[in-house]
Formats: C-alpha cells, sequence, structure tokens
C-alpha cells in the first residue's frame, strides 16, 4: 500500500468516520447532560459495542439472541439506551485502554473534530 498503510488502515479510516457520525447524531440527542470527554466516550464505545455483537453475530450468531430475530434489536437499543443515558460517569476514558487518544487517531486519518 502507498503512504506506509497497511490492508486495514482504509477500514480504520471508515470506523473513525462512522464514530464521528454517531457523536453528531447521538451527541445532542442524549437526554443526560454530560462533559463533553465523557459524551464522546460513551457514544464511541456504544459504537464498539454495536460493531462488536454485530460481526459476532454475522460470524458466528451463537445465540441466544440471533442476527435475524426481532428482540435483536429491542435488547441492543435497550443495551445502548441504558449505557448512553446512565445518570453516573464511568471511568474516565483516560484510564481505559490502549494509550493511544482517539483524537490523534481521527486527526492523523484526516477526520477533525472538537
Amino acid at each position: 500500500m502507498e503512504n506506509g498503510e497497511n490492508a486495514w488502515s482504509p477500514i480504520k479510516r471508515l470506523g473513525l468516520g462512522h464514530k464521528v457520525l454517531w457523536l453528531e447524531i447521538l451527541g445532542p440527542k442524549l437526554p443526560v447532560e454530560l462533559p463533553a470527554p465523557e459524551l464522546k466516550h460513551r457514544i464511541f464505545f456504544a459504537n464498539q459495542i454495536i460493531n462488536g455483537v454485530l460481526v459476532h453475530m454475522l460470524l458466528n450468531d451463537p445465540g441466544p439472541v440471533h442476527l435475524k430475530s426481532r428482540s435483536a434489536i429491542e435488547r441492543l437499543t435497550a443495551l445502548l439506551t441504558a449505557h448512553l443515558t446512565m445518570p453516573f460517569a464511568v471511568p474516565s476514558p483516560a484510564t481505559d485502554g490502549p494509550p493511544q487518544d482517539d483524537s490523534q487517531a481521527l486527526s492523523s486519518s484526516g477526520i477533525i473534530i472538537s
């Protein structure tokens, strides 16, 4: 690949852009007041939850909830609603996960968010 990109770079850029869309669409609609870093972290984690569950359902469909079931939509909606609207803060994004900050990854991919 050119410019030192690996085969996953385009997919990672697409994923980062997808998270930004979630932030732009969901952020203003949440019924709880959250500091900007917490809001961003919750929405990005919600995106990670959905992507992980859907990939697992597509590859393995292990149940008990299956991809084609109405229950999948209802349960994933309930899960994300609970996560996005919980009234308390979870551990700081600064203490979670790998040391790479999403802002750095976004800006290096050409996607800018505030």
